[in-house]
C-alpha cells in the first residue's frame, strides 16, 4: 500500500503490467454503462444476495463499494450509490462481507 501511495501504481515483478493504480475522482467515470452502483451496509434493510442480484437486467453490471469499518457511519459512497443492503444481521468484516456477497452471486448464476 505504501508503494501504490508513493508511486500511484503497482507493476508486477515479471512483468510492466500495472496490477493496481490510483485513478481520478470521480469513480463513476471509471464504471461502465448500465452499471447498478451498490454499498454493503449494516445499517441497511438485510436481504438474500441471490434475490438482490436476480432484480439486475440481463445487460446491466454491478459495482459493490465495500467500507472496511466494523462499525460507525458508512455514508462514505452515499452520493454515488443506487442501494444499499445488508447481508447479515450481524456485523461482519469487509473480507466476510465480500465472501456472502461473491457466493450470493454464484447461487443465483450457477457457477460452481
Amino acid at each position: 500500500m505504501v508503494q501504490l501511495l508513493h508511486k500511484l501504481a503497482i507493476r508486477s515483478v515479471n512483468s510492466h503490467e500495472k496490477l493496481l493504480r490510483v485513478i481520478k475522482n470521480p469513480v463513476t467515470d471509471h464504471l461502465p454503462t448500465k452499471c447498478r452502483k451498490i454499498t454493503l451496509s449494516a445499517d441497511a434493510p438485510v436481504q438474500r444476495v441471490q434475490d438482490y442480484v436476480a432484480t439486475l437486467e440481463p445487460d446491466e453490471s454491478i459495482c459493490v463499494f465495500v467500507g472496511a469499518m466494523a462499525h460507525g457511519s458508512d455514508d462514505f459512497a452515499d452520493e454515488f450509490v443506487d442501494d444499499k443492503i445488508g447481508v447479515s444481521q450481524y456485523s461482519l468484516s469487509a473480507s466476510v462481507a465480500c465472501s456472502k456477497f461473491c457466493h450470493g452471486c454464484e447461487d443465483q448464476w450457477g457457477i460452481m
